[in-house]
């Protein structure tokens, strides 16, 4: 048998959020905490991910919760992790709207 990490906090999911009022577009999002699943070596499991993103607005800090992940193995619920954004994300100035406008001209 063996600990299958399924969620490590210091790696990035693949999974971005987009966030109202933010000067940048995507922001990557980590789990608060690592996950495991204990099994069987070599052996196949089904393990599925529904990720439960919020709409937050900027301006957010590193580490503020932004969802939640579900974790299933088999169909089966096992676990839950709480998301958080990986860095901080500043709000939009009045100049960065400036600039969209003209770029969309």
């Amino acid at each position: 048998y063996q600990n299958k990490c399924v969620i490590d906090k210091s790696i990035p999911l693949d999974k971005k959020i987009n966030i109202s009022n933010a000067k940048t577009i995507e922001n990557e999002v980590v789990g608060e905490e690592n996950f495991y699943i204990f099994c069987k070596k070599n052996s196949k499991n089904d393990i599925e991910i529904d990720y439960e993103l919020f709409e937050v607005k900027a301006p957010l800090k590193k580490g503020d919760k932004v969802g939640i992940a579900t974790i299933y193995n088999n169909g089966v619920e096992v676990g839950k992790v709480a998301l958080s954004i990986n860095c901080n994300v500043y709000k939009k100035s009045y100049g960065d709207y400036l600039k969209e406008i003209i770029r969309d001209i």
